[in-house]
C-alpha cells in the first residue's frame, strides 16, 4: 500500500497547529529549515523526527503514518495539548470570575471551571481538598461537554513527562469516569488518599496506572475491587516544560 504524503503531513500540522516552526524544530530535532520543507515542499520528516513527533503528541507511529488506529489527539472538546497560541484560556480569581460572570463571560460563551489550590501528583500522591479553590481556569465553551463537571489540577512531578510536566494544568473530566471506557487514555485515580494522573490498563483483577516515564516511574496496581478508584478522564492539559519557556 502506497503511503499518502499529503495525510500524513496534515496530521502532523494538525499536532502543531498554533506553535512557531522555532518550537516544532526543536521537538522534532532538526532545523528550522527542515521544518520549513515538511509544511511547504512536502518532505515527510525523517523516522528520528517521526519517533520525537509520535512521543510529542501522544500517538502511535501507525496513525502518524496510516491514519489508523488509536490516538489520544482528538478533536477540540476532547483530549490535547492546549497551546497558548492556539486556545485562549486564562486564570481568574473568584472575585474577577464574578465579575466576569455578569457579563463578558456569558456573552462570549467562556465557561470557568475551578482550579483547585494543592497540586495533583503527577509522581507521588498528594491529597486535594475541593474546597480550596485557588483560581477558575477560564475555557471557550468548545472545549467543554453540556452537562459534564470539570476541575482542574495543577501537576506535581514528571511521570508523564514529556507528555503532561511538573507545573502542568490538567483539566478532568468528572463526568467521564467508567473504567471500561477509559483504558489506554490518561485518567485522574484516586491512591494512598491522594491522586495520580497515568495512563489506564485493565486486568482481570486490577486496574495498573502506568506513567509515561517508565525510566523514573514504576506503575501503580490497584485492585478493580476498591471502590471509586478512578476520578475521571483528563481531557486537556496546558503548561511549558520547564527550561522551555
Amino acid at each position: 500500500m502506497a503511503i499518502d504524503r499529503s495525510a500524513i503531513l496534515d496530521r502532523i500540522k494538525k499536532i502543531f497547529e498554533g506553535l512557531p516552526q522555532t518550537k516544532i524544530a526543536k521537538i522534532c530535532g532538526v532545523t528550522h529549515q527542515a521544518v520549513n520543507r515538511y509544511f511547504k515542499k512536502g518532505l515527510i520528516p525523517n523516522y528520528d523526527a517521526m519517533l520525537r513527533i509520535s512521543k510529542y503528541a501522544h500517538v502511535p507511529m501507525e496513525w502518524l503514518l496510516t491514519g489508523k488506529g488509536p490516538k489520544e489527539l482528538l478533536a477540540a472538546g476532547e483530549a490535547g495539548v492546549l497551546s497558548e497560541a492556539s486556545v485562549n484560556i486564562s486564570l481568574h480569581t473568584s472575585a474577577d470570575c464574578r465579575e466576569m460572570l455578569q457579563g463578558q463571560l456569558k456573552a462570549n460563551a467562556y465557561v470557568p471551571i475551578p482550579l483547585i489550590s494543592a497540586s495533583i501528583a503527577a509522581g507521588e500522591p498528594l491529597v486535594i481538598e475541593e474546597k480550596d479553590i485557588e483560581h477558575f481556569v477560564i475555557v471557550s465553551q468548545a472545549w467543554v461537554k453540556q452537562g459534564h463537571t470539570y476541575r482542574c489540577l495543577r501537576v506535581r512531578g514528571n511521570s508523564m513527562h514529556p507528555i503532561i510536566s511538573d507545573g502542568f494544568i490538567v483539566a478532568v473530566n468528572l463526568t467521564e469516569n467508567d473504567p471500561a471506557k477509559l483504558e489506554h487514555q490518561i485518567v485522574a485515580a484516586r491512591h494512598n488518599e491522594g491522586v495520580v494522573i497515568k495512563y489506564l490498563l485493565l486486568t482481570e483483577k486490577d486496574y495498573v496506572l502506568t506513567p509515561h516515564n517508565l525510566s523514573e516511574y514504576k506503575p501503580i496496581v490497584i485492585p478493580r475491587t476498591t471502590p471509586h478508584t478512578i476520578i475521571g478522564k483528563v481531557v486537556w492539559w496546558w503548561g511549558t516544560p520547564k527550561g522551555e519557556a
